[in-house]
């Protein structure tokens, strides 16, 4: 009686049960591997059925078709938000001034006073990359005499900091 009722309980949750697929709608690629389901074609890198003209019928986009990436280049990138300009980040520095501005860096001298460049990108908002000791004379502010770390303390130096 058990074996009867099993068979029946089972006879019924399958048979409401079928699977049927109609693949009409499905879109399939077929770029690498040209092969398509019965009664599909591959024509451009896609498989279209057999009773699609695709001179007249033109397949809408595909769901995996590439999407523009968000911005997410680095600082001074086209996609990028703009930078502020060297002078408007660290042109009240102590004797700023500007050497040369990239995409990415600003290169100035400061007066450091006995301090550092790394403290002095900091106090601006920046991150010291490398530092200079200079010439010291008017108009020979810019001219690099060697290049030190950030954390090297001198009167006057260059400093060369992130946008």
């Amino acid at each position: 009686m058990r074996s009867f009722a099993l068979a029946v309980m089972v006879g019924v949750a399958f048979a409401g049960c079928s699977v049927d697929v109609d693949s009409g709608e499905t879109r399939f690629r077929c770029d690498d591997d040209p092969i398509c389901p019965d009664d599909f074609t591959c024509v451009a890198g896609e498989c279209v059925p057999d009773d699609v003209d695709p001179a007249i019928d033109a397949a809408p986009p595909a769901i995996d078709a590439p999407i523009a990436p968000p911005p997410d280049a680095p600082p001074g990138e086209p996609d990028a938000p703009a930078l502020p300009a060297c002078d408007d980040t660290y042109g009240m520095v102590p004797e700023y001034l500007l050497c040369e501005e990239t995409a990415t860096t600003c290169k100035f001298n400061a007066l450091t006073n006995g301090g550092n460049c790394l403290d002095m990108c900091a106090a601006y908002g920046g991150t010291c990359i490398t530092a200079f000791d200079n010439e010291n004379g008017v108009g020979q502010e810019c001219i690099e005499v060697i290049e030190e770390t950030c954390t090297v303390l001198r009167t006057s130096e260059i400093c060369v900091c992130t946008r």
